[in-house]
C-alpha cells in the first residue's frame, strides 16, 4: 500500500514540475512575443502608409506612424519604452514629447526616390528583462529594423 502512496506523490510532484516549467516558458514566450507583435504591428502600419504615400505627405505619415508607435510601445524616444521596466509617457506632456521625437524619427526615416519609389526604414532596440519573485534573472537585448519599400502609382 505504501508503494501506491508513493507513486501517487512522484505523480504529484511530477505534475507540479511540469506546471512549473509550463508557467515559466508561458512567461518567457509573453516576454519576448510582445516585442514582436508590436514590430509587426508597426510594420504592418508602415507598409500601409506606404501604399498611401502617392497621395500623403511626408509629414502626414510621419504623424499616424508616431501615433501607432506610441500605441504599440515602440522605443523611439528616450527612455520611453526602451525596457519593460522604463517609464511610460502618462502625462500629456510627456505624450507630446514622445510623439514630436517620434515624428521626427519618421521623417528621417522617410526616403523618396525618383521614379516615384518610398522607403521607410527604421532601427530602435529594447530590454527584456526576466525576473521571479523579483530577482533579475536575465536581460535580453532585442533589436529591430522595420523597413518597407513601396512603387507608387503602380
Amino acid at each position: 500500500m505504501s508503494f501506491v502512496k508513493s507513486q501517487k506523490g512522484a505523480s504529484t510532484i511530477g505534475w507540479l514540475i511540469f506546471l512549473v516549467i509550463l508557467g515559466v516558458a508561458i512567461h518567457i514566450g509573453y516576454k519576448l512575443g510582445m516585442p514582436y507583435l508590436r514590430y509587426s504591428n508597426l510594420k504592418g502600419k508602415m507598409e500601409a502608409q506606404a501604399k498611401l504615400a502617392a497621395t500623403e505627405s511626408d509629414t502626414s505619415i510621419a504623424t499616424t506612424l508616431s501615433q501607432d508607435a506610441l500605441e504599440n510601445k515602440i522605443p523611439l524616444v528616450g527612455d520611453f519604452f526602451s525596457s519593460d521596466s522604463k517609464p511610460v509617457p502618462t502625462t500629456e506632456e510627456e505624450k507630446g514629447e514622445y510623439l514630436k521625437g517620434a515624428k521626427s524619427a519618421f521623417l528621417s526615416a522617410i526616403n523618396r526616390f525618383p521614379g516615384d519609389s518610398i522607403i521607410i526604414s527604421l532601427s530602435y532596440e529594447m530590454d527584456v528583462n526576466f525576473s521571479i519573485l523579483g530577482q533579475h534573472l536575465h536581460k535580453q537585448h532585442l533589436v529591430f529594423q522595420p523597413r518597407v519599400a513601396e512603387l507608387l502609382g503602380k
